[in-house]
């Protein structure tokens, strides 16, 4: 063979090893810049409200989630109801969102530049805020195990307790022994804190629980008024609420609560990065003296059933 046909032969090798390797391990990608637009400093001129924003994305932030907030300019909150920590009014067909939590969230937005979206969620629809809904975070919410199983919790600002409540009628229990083994029926409401300490927790049967599936935790007292339970749970400040305009019934554990719940919000489970911008933000507003003199007439009016976490 000559010295051509050698040359000839050895290009149509080195072309079809070329084309293996190419179908084998693709086309060479193009190293993405270091720089990402979260990392990005204001342009010269830009707006106050541009400056906001871009002092919210903290250098380090990989999160996909806080990232799409910060890209879209928009935080989208669920509101679940309990005043005064968070909920709504209505007047004249309009809802009017108010609360503790809900002005931290307005603090939040405002020094960001973010537009703040809020939605209320009920208890029961907890598990799928952040699928259906597609929310962001839901506000002033309790850490409970079975939550932790869809969600991270993150800004535990506050506590509250969980005891019961009874119809004065009935043989009262003493501690909670007396709630597990006895033949008490339970009210409890669906997605609340007070389910799953009684189902999960104290492993109460569930012959013996009514669940009340409402947006309002004051529902949870109606089956003793029906006559259909015998205790209900809930968190120590409804309680003490309710028992105060109804004569008939007596508030338990009111000292020795049977169990303390944290106050957080609830963020998307498996994203720290996200779940600690969160926390960061909530942090830095109810660090400022508005936030605090807000704090502080919230709890007042919850007579020291509410108190800090940190």
């Amino acid at each position: 063979m000559t010295a051509e046909a050698w040359i000839g032969l050895g290009g149509i090798v080195v072309a079809v090893v070329v084309a293996t390797v190419q179908i084998l391990w693709g086309p060479v990608r193009r190293k993405p810049s270091p720089t990402s637009e979260v990392e990005q400093t204001p342009a010269a001129g830009a707006s106050s409200s541009d400056t906001k924003t871009e002092e919210a994305r903290a250098p380090g932030i990989a999160s996909s989630r806080a990232t799409g907030v910060l890209s879209s300019g928009r935080l989208r909150c669920g509101v679940i109801y309990h005043p005064p920590l968070a909920g709504w009014t209505f007047a004249d067909g309009i809802q009017e969102f108010r609360g503790l939590y809900v002005d931290y969230a307005r603090m939040v937005c405002s020094s960001a530049g973010l537009e703040l979206q809020l939605e209320d969620v009920g208890w029961s629809e907890l598990p799928t805020s952040f699928t259906l809904k597609q929310l962001d975070l839901v506000l002033s919410v309790f850490e409970t195990t079975d939550r932790l199983a869809y969600a991270d919790f993150v800004a535990a600002f506050h506590r509250i307790g969980l005891s019961a409540v009874a119809r004065k009628g009935v043989v009262l229990p003493e501690n909670i022994g007396d709630i597990v083994c006895g033949d008490y029926r339970i009210a409890v409401s669906v997605g609340e804190a007070s389910e799953s300490l009684v189902l999960r927790d104290l492993k109460v049967p569930r012959r013996r629980v009514v669940r009340v599936d409402s947006y309002e935790l004051d529902d949870v007292f109606s089956p003793l008024v029906s006559e259909k339970a015998d205790l209900s749970v809930s968190d120590s400040w409804t309680c003490a609420g309710y028992v105060d305009t109804h004569s008939d019934l007596v508030h338990l554990f009111s000292e020795d609560e049977l169990y303390l719940c944290k106050n957080s919000i609830m963020v998307p489970k498996g994203d720290p990065e996200y779940a600690q911008w969160v926390d960061d933000i909530f942090n830095a507003v109810r660090s400022r003296d508005d936030a605090r003199e807000l704090e502080v007439a919230a709890l007042e009016q919850t007579g020291g059933w509410v108190r800090k976490f940190r």
